[in-house]
């Protein structure tokens, strides 16, 4: 009986030793494993949507018919606007139509009438000086921040958009826009102040506002300010309704201003609260903003504007940390003159074309962008691509006067030289810009009224164009009026900030993103954990994975996206870290088969030896 337990011992090790080692799998293998998120995993999101009527009548609008799929959406699908594939996120929108009550509607009035100041200049939409009513748009917001429980709060999972029509307000009539210069306009506005931080020109005509938003979750938006010079194409209400001779008494009227005013919800929703990208944000635990500075100007206009006054690395740094508080931000820059690189001189030359303006010509971005490919770890060390490290290479010209081009074919039908040329570009491997000595570093000489050694540097453009890198999209993709925005995205505006709206959509993508990741490895490790025998190792780090991503969903649905990115990031880890120790534990399957064969033989050898006894217990004959 000893050499039969013996036997069995031996085989159980051995059947235990051998069936791991034939499922292993490379830990190396499994943490470099790319997951296509909108393949392989797909998320569907909540998302409140606010929106409160100011200054309108219950009687006037239909909100039963607003709340119409052709009115406003319902869904939207994340997209990548240069990639051929969605994000895998879809968010369902619920709306809450709230009309403001007479006392707050009271108060707001007061409190513009207090803030208001009155400035006659040229207003550049009628193109003649009129009587400007201007509100601060800063302070105005920070107002409904503050008294945002006389409109029942905000969401806590969403946005809240205000559309005003406060007439009550100095406005323009149909008249005097038709003819501004036998009765004179009275618009009113909100207005900011901008300058640039390099090197301290005023920005102008910011006054000129009709809406105005972005440092906390809301959006206002006055439909009888104006018009504005920057939304040509949206004037304002009472004048619209003038022109078109619409009678909100009616039951076409009422459905007219229901259309009207859903066409701006969709505008809003689709630009602030659920933007596209123009590519996939990739999350990085360090972003490094690679900067070269190449100077192309005179030695002349060197001398009166130093390169090194052009840019500042700590106001980048400072607006990127906090647009990404989970990751570092590394600023580089380094200044060339294109004169010590003949090789740069003579493709800028090749590539110079003559603008429909005869005194001004530019460089053609194409061929420039292919040399810059190829000679990118000339310019830029150690390029990182991955998690760890994400690099951005930036390249900024300053030019004496020529600006950046690209030549499309449908140039020959551009209208002006400004149709040609940009200050910049966000490829998807780099950032190219140019600014010229004459526009922009000394600006203040060529304006009116002048501004005497003030210019604008390249801050703010950096800021911005690697805004689009990472994937932020301008916040007039799908209707101007949304530009009144604090953000570095914003055309008309001159922030060195993101919006709120910037901030939560990069940091939802990559909670999202992270998300989708830790999904996917615990679907795997489900699948893989069928076949295994986990009862010889069942991991207390999967308990608390799965733990952190539902901290996650509730960390996600109160909009702190900061904290949920760190969170997901565990959770991934526990995923990936518990994986390959699943998938080299016994396959359950075959162990039973093993076992099996095990007690086969052992049975098998049980039973000869029971069938020799009588042969041996046998009498011998003499």
């Amino acid at each position: 009986m000893g050499k039969l337990v013996r036997l069995f011992i031996v085989l159980a090790l051995v059947s235990l030793v051998t069936m791991p080692s034939t499922m292993i799998v490379p830990v190396s293998s499994v943490r470099t494993v790319s997951v296509d998120t909108s393949v392989a995993a797909t998320r569907t999101v909540p998302m409140s949507i606010k929106i409160v009527f100011i200054g309108f009548n219950q009687s006037t609008l239909n909100t039963t018919y607003m709340n119409w799929k052709e009115n406003i959406p319902f869904k939207r699908v994340g997209q990548v606007l240069t990639e051929p594939k969605d994000t895998g996120v879809v968010f369902n929108l619920y709306y809450d139509f709230v009309f403001a009550s007479t006392p707050f509607e009271k108060e707001l009035l007061t409190y513009l009438r207090k803030i208001g100041v009155t400035k006659d200049k040229l207003n550049p939409w009628f193109g003649v000086s009129v009587t400007n009513f201007l509100y601060d748009a800063d302070k105005f917001e920070d107002w409904l921040f503050q008294n945002r429980e006389m409109y029942g709060g905000l969401p806590t999972n969403g946005y809240t958009f205000f559309v005003a029509n406060l007439t009550q307000l100095p406005s323009v009539t149909y008249d005097q826009m038709a003819r501004p210069w036998m009765k004179s306009p009275t618009p009113h506005y909100f207005s900011v102040d901008y300058y640039d931080l390099d090197l301290g020109y005023k920005i102008r005509n910011r006054e000129f506002m009709t809406a105005w938003g972005g440092h906390h979750g809301f959006w206002f938006l006055d439909l009888s300010a104006g018009p504005s010079f920057n939304t040509p194409n949206d004037a304002p209400i009472q004048a619209v309704i003038t022109a078109l001779e619409i009678d909100l008494r009616t039951v076409y009227g009422v459905s007219w201003l229901t259309e009207y005013l859903s066409d701006y919800i969709w505008e809003s929703v689709y630009n602030l609260a659920v933007p596209q990208f123009v590519y996939l944000p990739k999350y990085s635990e360090k972003y490094h903003l690679a900067i070269t500075i190449l100077d192309n100007r005179t030695k002349e206009e060197k001398e009166q504007i130093p390169i090194g006054k052009t840019v500042r690395p700590d106001l980048i740094k400072k607006s990127y940390k906090d647009l990404v508080p989970y990751s570092d931000i590394e600023i580089t820059v380094t200044f060339r003159n294109c004169s010590d690189d003949k090789e740069l001189l003579r493709e800028m030359a090749n590539s110079y074309r003559d603008s429909r303006d005869p005194s001004q010509s530019y460089v053609d971005l194409r061929p420039l962008y292919r040399f810059l490919q190829a000679k990118l770890s000339r310019y830029v060390a150690n390029i990182s691509q991955n998690e760890r490290e994400l690099t951005i290479p930036v390249f900024c010209f300053a030019f004496s006067e020529s600006y950046l081009g690209y030549t499309y074919k449908w140039d020959v039908s551009a209208t002006s030289e400004i149709d040609e040329t940009f200050s910049g570009l966000a490829q998807e491997d780099m950032v190219v810009c140019a600014l010229t000595q004459t526009n922009e570093f000394d600006r203040g000489a060529i304006v009116d009224p002048p501004q005497p050694n003030k210019g604008m540097g390249f801050t703010q453009l950096i800021i911005h164009e690697v805004g689009h890198m990472i994937g932020l999209m301008h916040p007039h993709q799908y209707g101007d009026v949304n530009d009144f925005v604090s953000s570095a995205m914003s055309y008309f505006c001159y922030d060195y900030n993101f919006s709120q709206f910037d901030k939560d959509a990069l940091r939802r993508m990559h909670t999202d993103q992270l998300t989708m990741q830790a999904l996917v490895k615990s679907s795997e490790l489900k699948v893989a954990s069928s076949t295994k025998v986990t009862s010889l190792y069942n991991p207390p780090e999967l308990i608390r994975a799965e733990e952190l991503l539902a901290r996650v969903d509730e960390q996600y649905s109160s909009m702190n996206y900061t904290a949920a990115v760190v969170t997901a990031l565990e959770a991934r880890k526990l995923f990936y870290d518990v994986f390959p120790r699943i998938v080299r534990l016994p396959n359950a399957a075959l162990l039973l088969a093993q076992w099996l064969f095990i007690f086969g033989v052992v049975a098998g050898y049980c039973i000869a030896r029971r069938l020799e006894k009588p042969e041996r217990s046998k009498p011998k004959h003499q």
